[in-house]
């Protein structure tokens, strides 16, 4: 059976320009045709639709509760019908109408794209794609930002993240898939596990992003902080099983984060020991 595709995206810029990378990256491995809501305005103002007062709304009618968006001028969009539908917003857990437990519950609903629909979240925004000082390391795997980091957010990332980042139109597939590696290595460590890579039935029985939300949900309450992470598992649940056998066999599993903080350190220590060479050699040549 053919798919009806919507992806609901938080903002009206960044989103769906992600979207539209994805699929010029990874043609025939992502949604080829899919329709766009742009809800223009937050995560929390979504929530308030879905709860009556401290009740979760059962059944939640998700075309409806976007029906009712009066930020959207993509109105005329919702009457087609939908197979599946895909959710992206930012966790936005500054915002002054911030609600944890509801939070956390909305997300246990929204784990299935036939049904309600599937949320990624963003932690803690959608600027966290290009918040990785070197996509070749493995630093990105302890990064973590507090309350007084995100409210400036963006301009955090500007100074902190990797120059070949500034302007994802310009990231290529193999690029891109790092990014994807290494966020996958994070959520597996959130999750509790040692920093590997899934294998395609792990990733559909144990990848729980209901759970990751859950625990950085908590630790933004308990600790005002939270982990980097970015929704690229859209990319992913596409062709999953293809998808992550040929992230494991580009960039391995890395089932030991020790090899990375190995590896990371001997090329460190090579480029500097070529440095020194090189600048006794051009004091040699000069004498």
């Amino acid at each position: 059976m053919s798919k009806n595709v919507l992806f609901v995206t938080e903002g009206s810029k960044m989103e769906p320009r992600f979207l539209e990378n994805i699929r010029k990256l990874y043609e025939g491995e992502f949604y080829r045709d899919y329709s766009l809501f742009r809800y223009n305005t937050n995560l929390h103002r979504f929530i308030d639709q879905c709860f009556d007062g401290d009740d979760l709304i059962e059944e939640i009618d998700t075309i409806a509760v976007l029906k009712a968006c009066r930020t959207s001028e993509d109105q005329s969009v919702l009457d087609r019908k939908f197979t599946d539908i895909f959710l992206v917003f930012d966790m936005d857990s500054h915002d002054s109408v911030f609600d944890g437990e509801k939070l956390i519950q909305l997300m246990k609903v929204f784990c299935e794209s036939t049904d309600a629909g599937k949320l990624y979240i963003n932690y803690p925004m959608m600027e966290s794609l290009k918040h990785v000082a070197n996509p070749w390391s493995c630093d990105y795997l302890d990064l973590e930002v507090g309350k007084d980091s995100i409210r400036n957010y963006k301009k955090v990332v500007g100074e902190e993240g990797s120059k070949c980042l500034k302007d994802m139109g310009k990231v290529d597939r193999r690029l891109f898939d790092r990014l994807v590696w290494l966020n996958l290595l994070k959520a597996d460590i959130i999750l509790g596990g040692d920093g590997n890579v899934p294998d395609a039935g792990r990733y559909e029985t144990d990848f729980d992003l209901s759970e990751i939300c859950r625990l950085q949900t908590e630790m933004w309450m308990r600790e005002g902080r939270v982990r980097v992470l970015t929704s690229v598992f859209s990319v992913i649940d596409f062709k999953p099983q293809a998808f992550l056998s040929g992230l494991i066999k580009e960039f391995g599993d890395s089932r030991h984060r020790f090899w990375c903080f190995i590896c990371n350190r001997w090329i460190r220590k090579s480029i500097a020991g070529r440095n020194i060479i090189n600048r006794d050699f051009d004091t040699r040549q000069g004498a």
